[in-house]
């Protein structure tokens, strides 16, 4: 599983910043989610449906992404 090679890797080097799987999971939503991408392409390409996409990721945006976001439109 890529969690686990990946996790490996990162217990095998001590200079890697140390930071979790849901950490990057989160940062790789909020990517999307600044990127104007639609919900469903997102909540796809997380494994999750718009519904989980939505409650999760988008209802916990702040000012500051809202802000990137509609300086990008």
């Amino acid at each position: 599983e890529l969690g686990r090679d990946l996790k490996r890797i990162l217990d095998a080097d001590d200079n890697l910043p140390s930071f979790t799987l849901y950490a990057i999971r989160h940062s790789y939503a909020r990517r999307l989610i600044k990127r104007n991408l639609p919900s469903a392409s997102c909540a796809l390409s997380m494994g999750n449906d718009v519904r989980i996409f939505t409650e999760t990721y988008l209802d916990a945006i702040n000012r500051q992404d809202m802000a990137a976001i509609q300086k990008n439109l």
